[in-house]
């Protein structure tokens, strides 16, 4: 973004760099103007524009020659929640009818956004697929989350159950709990049994987050194995 130049006038420059045809031209600035709230803005330095502001600048200028496919790259950084909100909802409608690529290490980012996902590490592609696909790579195991207002001694005597995290809070306890067949009714009677109060209790999915950190480990230990292999 050129900072000294006027918002109006940076796009009224791409519009002539990028687009031959002059009526389209006028249509595409009217529509960026309009599409991303840019006219209140239309004669103000661009320097002197809010982060949220600028990204939206340059989110016109790339889309406003109609390109079929769109590459983003952190598209939401710096933005403050009100302003991811918009840049998310801008990116879903231009999605409609464009391909867009767009790169983060802000995971939540790419469960709100993406259909299809490419995990990268070291330059190399780890996994690739919609997100329900790449939770079926990681494991089978069914998680819950269950917060009562007291410790269960019972939970460690269910067959099949393993208690992944047990921390003191600041009313009762909280539980991540895992299986790989279904055990609400032995929880739940280990509850009832213990004479414990329920707050919460359901399924928990696997996050991007712990999909990512579990494939990244799993293909840094394969390397690892390929080195030992390797032609000694």
């Amino acid at each position: 973004l050129y900072e000294n130049m006027e918002v109006g006038e940076y796009l009224g420059f791409m519009a002539e760099v990028r687009i031959p045809d002059k009526a389209f031209a006028r249509r595409q600035l009217e529509w960026v103007a309009e599409s991303f709230g840019l006219a209140r803005v239309w004669f103000t330095p661009i320097g002197q524009l809010s982060k949220g502001y600028r990204q939206r600048v340059g989110l016109a200028q790339a889309i406003m020659h109609d390109p079929p496919c769109l590459i983003l790259d952190e598209p939401t950084s710096g933005l403050d929640p009100l302003q991811i909100l918009e840049m998310r909802n801008f990116i879903k409608e231009l999605a409609r009818k464009k391909a867009i690529v767009f790169s983060t290490h802000i995971l939540p980012e790419v469960e709100a956004i993406s259909d299809f996902v490419c995990i990268i590490s070291q330059g190399k592609q780890v996994a690739l697929g919609e997100l329900s696909q790449l939770r079926k790579l990681i494991s089978q195991e069914i998680l819950w989350h269950l917060k009562v207002d007291k410790r269960l001694d019972g939970l460690a005597g269910i067959p099949g159950l393993t208690i992944k995290n047990e921390k003191k809070e600041k009313e009762g306890f909280g539980y991540l709990l895992s299986a790989t067949t279904p055990l609400e009714d032995k929880i739940v009677k280990v509850v009832c049994q213990e004479g414990a109060t329920i707050f919460s209790f359901g399924r928990e999915s696997e996050t991007l987050e712990h999909i990512f950190l579990e494939l990244v480990a799993r293909k840094a230990k394969e390397g690892e194995h390929e080195s030992l292999e390797g032609p000694f």
